[in-house]
């Protein structure tokens, strides 16, 4: 009996689970079947309407964000001119015709490989310059090349019909290229003094055209003179097939340099002279900063030295009230 009870029992939990799972299942049907009919009129938006979405405030961040790239790119602009325009006004200028110079010679004004490529185009057009307006109006040359090119134009009289006779002989690029003569201790040459030779004195000496010239100028600017003739063979950009040949060429007179107190410059002048790198010059300036009034520019020595630089090259350019004091 006990048996029978217990089993009677057990059936009735189940048939009581399953209605429960079947009441289950009719909700969820007829909630499937009548959800079309409750929503049928709404549409559900997941996105805004473009309209809204671009009515939308700009935030004063965003706006302010923009403005400062605008200014930052108008600064860089400006700031690549300037430079642009300060290369320029430290090149080595010579005399020139604009109807016989050379590709080289041009670059060395600051005339581009392209901008010379349109100045031969037009004077093959007009038969030659004549006039310096004539040049000002070469696509490729701006109005601040041209100003500072102006004062060194030469154009001689007759020079455009050399040029149209010149145009009518035979192509020079079609001529046997003529070996130059090499220049040797034994050849006659007025020497020049190296800290006081002009560009156009230096073009004249063998091997030594514009684009040396040039370059010989700029370092002895940045040194402020040469001391010694070995101090040429440090403008890398000279191979050294030229460079044997500057003692045959240049004398030099030690007075003629320009020395300079460290204390009076700044960190970034002191910096620009080729025997005084950023790291030295900011140690340097330190020193000075904490023996204000008891140092002299020997006790800068231990300094290069740390550095690896050669305190005996710098040594001629330095120069301190409180030295010349003790002397």
């Amino acid at each position: 009996m006990k048996n029978k009870k217990l089993f009677a029992v057990q059936n009735e939990q189940l048939n009581a689970k399953e209605k429960t799972g079947l009441l289950i299942f009719g909700i969820i049907a007829l909630f499937s079947v009548a959800y079309p009919f409750l929503f049928k009129n709404k549409t559900i938006e997941l996105y805004p309407p473009k309209s809204i979405a671009s009515s939308a405030p700009v935030s004063p961040d965003s706006t302010a964000l923009e403005e400062s790239r605008t200014t930052s790119f108008t600064m860089k602009k400006k700031e690549s001119v300037q430079k642009k325009n300060q290369s320029l006004e430290e090149r080595a200028y010579f005399h020139f015709d604009p109807n016989f110079i050379s590709l080289e010679q041009a670059k060395t004004l600051g005339i581009s490989e392209k901008a010379f490529k349109v100045l031969q185009n037009y004077k093959q057009k007009i038969g030659g310059i004549t006039t310096k307006e004539q040049f000002s109006k070469v696509y490729g040359i701006s109005s601040t090349l041209y100003q500072l090119l102006e004062p060194w134009i030469e154009i001689k009289k007759d020079s455009s019909l050399s040029f149209i006779q010149q145009k009518e002989m035979p192509s020079a690029e079609n001529k046997p290229k003529e070996s130059k003569p090499k220049f040797t201790a034994q050849t006659p040459i007025q020497k020049l003094d190296i800290n006081a030779a002009q560009a156009e004195e230096l073009i004249q000496l063998p091997n030594i055209g514009p684009y040396y010239a040039n370059k010989i100028i700029q370092y002895r600017n940045r040194l402020g003179g040469f001391y010694n003739l070995l101090q040429l063979n440090e403008i890398y950009t000279i191979p050294d097939s030229v460079k044997v040949q500057f003692q045959h060429l240049f004398f030099l007179h030690n007075k003629t340099i320009t020395t300079f107190d460290p204390s009076e410059l700044s960190l970034s002048e002191l910096a620009e002279h080729p025997y005084i790198n950023f790291k030295t010059a900011k140690l340097i300036k330190e020193y000075i900063k904490q023996h204000w009034g008891r140092w002299q520019c020997s006790d800068l020595k231990p300094i290069f030295e740390m550095n690896q630089l050669n305190y005996e090259k710098i040594a001629p350019y330095l120069v301190h009230e409180q030295d010349l004091s003790s002397k």
